[in-house]
């Protein structure tokens, strides 16, 4: 633990020589007090009517010559020790013994957390001397021996033992003293239900101001302000008195130190002031009464700005005077407006002297006049609580008051002329009112023009588009008609040719079969186009049968096997049967076939095509209908997430697809077969693993409505044809 050494001041050194000797001379008068025997109960033990007492009026005793020489020590023999101001430092003796049969621990707690500085020293265990320990509102909250807001002092004494400790306690206040032995669990518990109340206190005092600042903020009444600059002084003030003025500071600003004492003048100082501006405000108080508390408040911040500047000793018993009496103006102040009825005026008197009592109770108890054993340092905490109660009070019926006088102030000016006031705001809010409806038709009449106009254009704009679109599909089918005969003629003639080549002759062969390949795949584009452009405009024809699935799933594959552009594995999961389903044979193949088709184009050498196929149940607003689920997937490079969404749009094509031949459209007539057949298609795939893509056509049983394959389905019977993606 941190060590501190006495304070000392500077004088020659034949001055300690002759302090000793007179205190030698005047030693061995008064018998030493009875030692201290440690109790094993929970309860503390008071020690200071059982300590010996030296004054040291030069503050220059050393602890070697304190404990070796016969000093003349004399018993305090009271509960509470008060010598007021005194330049003097002042040695306690305590002997401890004890007489368990174990070792014990214990702790030594100095009471006042505002003597400036505590000093212990204890006997070393093996060896000679003393170990020394430091705490005071002096010290940093750091270095203190332990880290308290009190001076607490820790003690072990082995079994059957006695021990001598010495305590020394200087201060530039008041110097008052008493002392008590803990066991350290019983301590804590003690400091649990302090640091409880006191943090209940502090709070009070935060929501207090908060309050007030708030309120200030909100009417700007200036009394709100100053009771709230009022609060957060008595509260930093009493944060000091408490012993948390270390603390804090250690907290807010690191290794600066002021000390303890100065900052108890300079709040406390500052509280007084702020409490006579309050008082002044609060009380509506005129001529002699307000400007006395105007001065008074200036003689507190002096005496606060005085407090932080000079030295400590020459201000502090002034301070104390001043502060003593601060409350007893207001008091006197609040006789005449109570007596003239000013309700408010009585809250301020019984919270100003709840304080008042409170200061007088403390003080009387410092005196030595009440006994120490009541808390009655907790009574400054209670005065201040019911002060700010009584005055919160004080407030509210203080602006109802104000309130009250406002209002009757302005009734008879209201009076006069709320007939004259009243005619003409009618007269104004019905021309407003007027104004406002002609306003609001005016733009009622313009909205409804502009929906009329938008929706002409509109209409206009969907019947272009639609003759457009009809344009479109009748060009592409006559196109398409145009080009397909000529092509087929072109076939047949490079036919013909291959048939009468000579078969040596190679590369003619190969250059009319790649004339042959070209011409059937701009057959096969044309063919597409043609799908497309009868898919588009609702001219699907649809040659229903009952189908059973697996034979043309089969097929389909073995097809693919066979036109397959490398090797590839083909895996098929199909059950022998499956429910029929209604639909176009040769369509559905061309489904399959262009799905498969794409698999094999996209699936690289050695990879694996499987095709599967299951019965299942629909779900939700489908329950109880039956589906056949088709899934060819694929090993192949997968389809990026961000092309998922276009992949059955016409004439797009993935980035994988454009290193193909191809025009986009094979999977846009897919999925409108499939719509067609009241069915749906979606896909899945990761990049890099591969495709799903999965076929559901409904069940034969499950079309709604469908009695024979030669009456379709109503409209809107499971026609959904919308494409899900995953």
């Amino acid at each position: 633990m941190p060590s501190g050494k006495p304070h000392t001041h500077r004088h020659p050194p034949w001055s300690k020589l002759l302090l000793v000797l007179a205190l030698l001379l005047t030693a061995g008068h008064t018998a030493p007090a009875s030692p201290v025997v440690i109790s094993g109960s929970p309860d503390s033990q008071p020690l200071t009517a059982q300590l010996d007492q030296l004054e040291d009026p030069t503050r220059q005793l050393t602890i070697e010559q304190v404990a070796r020489q016969p000093l003349p020590f004399t018993p305090v023999g009271t509960d509470y020790l008060n010598r007021g101001y005194t330049a003097s430092a002042y040695w306690f003796r305590l002997r401890l013994r004890n007489d368990l049969a174990y070792p014990v621990e214990r702790v030594i707690e100095v009471e006042q957390a505002y003597l400036g500085r505590v000093e212990a020293y204890l006997p070393r265990a093996n060896t000679e001397g003393f170990l020394s320990f430091a705490a005071g509102d002096e010290l940093p909250f750091s270095i203190r021996a332990v880290r308290h807001r009190l001076p607490v002092f820790p003690v072990s004494l082995p079994d059957h033992a006695e021990q001598t400790i010495y305590l020394r306690v200087e201060t530039k206040g008041a110097l008052t003293f008493s002392a008590a032995l803990w066991k350290p669990l019983e301590h804590g518990r003690k400091d649990r239900v302090h640091t409880f109340f006191l943090g209940a206190y502090y709070g009070f005092l935060l929501i207090l101001f908060i309050y007030n600042a708030a309120f200030f903020f909100g009417v700007h009444d200036q009394t709100n302000i100053f009771f709230a600059g009022y609060i957060i002084c008595i509260g930093l003030f009493q944060a000091c008195v408490d012993g948390f003025a270390g603390q804090l500071q250690e907290w807010l600003l690191g290794g600066f130190l002021v000390e303890g004492l100065r900052l108890r003048l300079v709040f406390g100082n500052a509280a007084c002031g702020m409490a006579a501006l309050f008082t002044r405000k609060y009380l509506c108080l005129q001529n002699f009464c307000n400007r006395g508390l105007s001065v008074l408040a200036a003689v507190f911040f002096g005496a606060a700005v005085a407090a932080a500047v000079l030295p400590t000793q020459t201000i502090a018993r002034l301070s104390t005077y001043l502060m003593a009496l601060g409350a007893l103006p207001g008091l006197f102040a609040s006789i005449g407006p109570l007596r003239q009825g000013y309700r408010p005026a009585l809250y301020f008197l019984l919270a100003w002297s709840a304080v008042v009592l409170a200061v007088i109770l403390n003080t009387l108890r410092t005196a030595g006049v009440l006994p120490p054993t009541i808390a009655w340092p907790s009574v400054l905490h209670l005065g201040t609580v019911v002060q700010g109660l009584f005055l919160s009070v004080g407030l509210v019926a203080r602006v109802a008051q104000l309130q009250q006088e406002k209002e009757a102030a302005q009734a008879e000016a209201e009076r006069r002329t709320v007939e004259v006031s009243l005619s003409e705001a009618f007269n104004r809010q019905l021309k407003q009112a007027n104004e406002e409806l002609h306003q609001a038709l005016l733009a009622r009449e313009e909205a409804r023009r502009e929906a009329e106009q938008r929706r002409a254009e509109l209409e206009a704009a969907n019947a272009r588009l639609m003759e457009l679109d009809r344009i479109k599909s009748e060009f592409t089918a006559m196109l398409v008609h145009d080009l397909r005969s000529p092509l087929a003629a072109v076939k047949g003639t490079l036919e013909l040719i291959e048939d009468v080549l000579p078969g040596n002759d190679t590369d003619m062969l190969e250059l009319v079969r790649a004339s042959q390949d070209n011409v059937q795949r701009t057959l096969d584009l044309i063919t597409d186009l043609l799908e497309l452009a009868r898919t588009e405009s609702q001219s699907v024809t649809l040659d229903l049968k009952l189908l059973d699935l697996v034979p043309l799933l089969q097929r389909c594959l073995e097809n693919t096997r066979l036109g397959a552009p490398h090797p590839l594995t083909f895996v098929t999961e199909l059950p022998p049967a499956l429910p029929a389903v209604a639909g176009d044979s040769r369509k559905l193949e061309r489904v399959f076939m262009n799905l498969l088709t794409n698999a094999a184009k996209f699936t690289p050498p050695d990879g694996r095509i499987t095709v599967t196929a299951r019965e299942v149940t629909g779900e939700g607003v489908e329950a109880g209908l039956s589906f056949i689920e088709v899934s060819i997937t694929d090993t192949g490079k997968g389809i990026p997430a961000a092309e998922l969404p276009f992949l059955f749009d016409p004439y797009r094509q993935g980035g994988q697809g454009k290193k193909h031949v191809g025009f986009g459209l094979g999977l846009a007539i897919v999925k409108r077969i499939v719509a067609a057949h009241d069915g749906n298609v979606t896909v899945k795939s990761q990049v890099g693993v591969g495709s799903t893509f999965t076929v559901t056509l409904p069940c034969w049983a499950s079309k709604v409505g469908q009695t024979s394959l030669a009456r379709p389905a109503p409209a809107g019977a499971g026609d959904s044809g919308e494409a899900v993606f995953t």
